[in-house]
């Protein structure tokens, strides 16, 4: 939002065994760059009403109430795999998309440097690049097994 990442590492947004904000997609472990699933269907605007936010098309609604939606300065665009989703509320996120939710000036020149800098992380806690390692123990409150 406007050139600053907005951190979803603090408690309130990660599930555990004590705190399960949704069943199916989640953030856990002090996590918020690797979203796990538990099934498919879930659409990431779901995702972020289950921690407190509000996706639409045109806008993003933080937890403190603050909106921020398209106008002809800003743009709310939301990104999969480097290309724009023309559907912010129908997107479903599949098994390591890697993903961006932007809010900011429409020809922002660092926008290319964000894109390039999602994690590609999500692959080690699938298990499908066994060369790059094995996943940590996962404590989501669920069955975290792969």
């Amino acid at each position: 939002i406007n050139d600053e990442k907005l951190s979803l590492t603090d408690s309130k947004y990660q599930s555990s065994a004590s705190q399960i904000l949704h069943e199916d997609v989640h953030l856990h472990d002090g996590k918020d760059h690797v979203l796990h699933r538990h099934a498919d269907g879930i659409t990431f605007s779901e995702f972020l009403q289950s921690l407190g936010y509000t996706l639409t098309n045109e806008c993003f609604t933080k937890t403190s109430g603050e909106v921020f939606c398209s106008t002809e300065e800003n743009v709310l665009s939301l990104y999969s795999n480097g290309k724009i989703v023309d559907s912010v509320t129908s997107y479903v996120p599949h098994e390591e998309d890697q993903i961006l939710l932007y809010y900011g000036k429409r020809d922002n020149p660092r926008l290319s440097e964000y894109l390039k800098n999602i994690t590609d992380e999500s692959c080690i806690y699938s298990g499908t690049c066994p060369e790059r390692g094995i996943a940590p123990p996962e404590s989501c409150g669920l069955t975290c097994e792969l």
